[in-house]
């Protein structure tokens, strides 16, 4: 009994936040100043290495080169911290930043040139383009029926 209590009470002290004196309060408030190890993000985008043929020739097949691992550290900040009336809820507003790791990194964040297709873009402009073309036909029909009817 005596194992399982100290277990539970050293988990309670490492995870349960009631004040800004409690164990993990610092790496709760900055995730760079807690004990664990930090997080990382690690990014791959796609380029697109024969963009200005797929411009001449709409048939053309893109060639296509994975770039990266470009390595991101995250800090995070939470600040504004307050403790409600019974502590068992903390408020507090976040702060996000993200630093580049050029040491780690497969290239430079600043310099690689990425040509990629805008895939959010393409989605709105194709369901838009379909619309448009659908209102256009109905605008054409609708000008065509009042124009006859005023005899132009």
């Amino acid at each position: 009994m005596y194992i399982a209590g100290q277990l539970k009470q050293g988990i309670r002290d490492y995870l349960i936040i009631d004040s800004p004196t409690a164990q993990a309060y610092k790496g709760f408030v900055n995730n760079l100043a807690g004990d664990e190890p930090p997080t990382h993000l690690l990014i791959y985008v796609w380029n697109i290495t024969n963009s200005e043929e797929i411009l001449r020739n709409s048939s053309a097949k893109p060639i296509i080169k994975q770039c990266g691992p470009y390595w991101y550290w995250p800090l995070v900040i939470k600040f504004q911290l307050s403790w409600q009336n019974d502590t068992s809820l903390i408020r507090y507003k976040e702060w996000d930043s993200y630093y580049f790791d050029r040491t780690l990194s497969a290239g430079d964040d600043q310099l690689d040139i990425v040509t990629s297709v805008n895939v959010p873009f393409q989605g709105v402009y194709k369901a838009l383009h379909s619309t448009f073309a659908s209102l256009s036909r109905c605008s054409l029909s609708l000008y065509r029926s009042m124009s006859e009817s005023l005899g132009f």
